[in-house]
């Protein structure tokens, strides 16, 4: 299964390793821009989870019609454990958590 990163920066990284998904949740807590954003995307499905620096997580799939699922006052253990299940392609377990739909 394939899935790729994309930093803080811009920089995309290909099936990074979990201690890379962490430095990369990691520099959220840098400062407070709450504009700043990391995400994971699985390669095969198109699913992708973003992180904010606010705590919010959103769940989306540009290639679905599907509604973007959102999660607020998410933790860092959360937001790792939701990546790497996504890199796992578990979907399933993913789209379980508690996630409100977002109007879109």
């Amino acid at each position: 299964m394939s899935y790729f990163t994309t930093d803080r920066d811009g920089v995309t990284e290909l099936n990074p390793p979990e201690k890379t998904l962490r430095e990369i949740l990691r520099s959220l807590d840098e400062d407070r821009d709450d504009h700043a954003e990391v995400w994971l995307t699985h390669g095969e499905t198109h699913w992708t989870l973003t992180v904010f620096t606010s705590g919010a997580v959103q769940l989306h799939n540009d290639m679905l019609d599907e509604p973007t699922r959102e999660m607020l006052g998410v933790n860092f253990k959360k937001a790792l454990e939701l990546w790497l299940a996504l890199a796992r392609g578990d979907i399933a377990a993913v789209k379980r958590q508690p996630w409100s739909l977002l109007d879109e």
